[in-house]
């Protein structure tokens, strides 16, 4: 199981299905004892509250949510915001040599040309007639002003 970020947990349609708990490996995972036990010995076992958070959070949707307070609209450069945003979120689809939507988002170039397009923001935003994007959970208002900000300043590569 590949629980570096959320984009790597959700690449695995077994690993967590939205809204299933009980049907998801993850969860199914962190109730095993004994030699299948998740986390494996000599780590503790996660305690009621939060097996039951896991459970709440699957069952909720699995939304990729971060708390109001962790962003701030106004940092948008590339390096530190931007390309973060998209590797957590976009590049498991987004990349190789079929990406979704034919809409590469593995380098700056790659990201550059989407934002010049206006295929980046259509996508965040769902509008001229684009799907909203990711299409697991949407990204939080501020992650959107951040990549607005970040265009409308020039799509720096800073």
């Amino acid at each position: 199981m590949d629980l570096s970020s959320y984009s790597a947990i959700m690449s695995n349609d077994e690993l967590v299905r939205a809204g299933n708990p009980s049907n998801s490996e993850l969860y199914e995972a962190i109730l095993e004892t004994g030699e299948d036990q998740m986390p494996p010995s000599p780590q503790p076992r996660l305690n009621s509250e939060q097996i039951a958070t896991i459970y709440d959070w699957i069952n909720e949707g699995a939304k990729n949510e971060t708390c109001p307070d962790n962003c701030d609209e106004n940092e948008f450069t590339f390096a530190q915001t931007i390309q973060k945003i998209v590797a957590d979120n976009c590049v498991s689809c987004h990349s190789g040599s079929s990406p979704n939507g034919n809409i590469l988002l593995e380098t700056y170039a790659d990201i550059k040309l989407a934002a010049d397009n206006g295929k980046l923001m259509n996508s965040l935003k769902a509008e001229n007639g684009s799907s909203l994007m990711p299409p697991s959970s949407s990204l939080s208002d501020c992650q959107i002003q951040q990549f607005q900000n970040w265009i409308s300043a020039g799509a720096l590569n800073n």
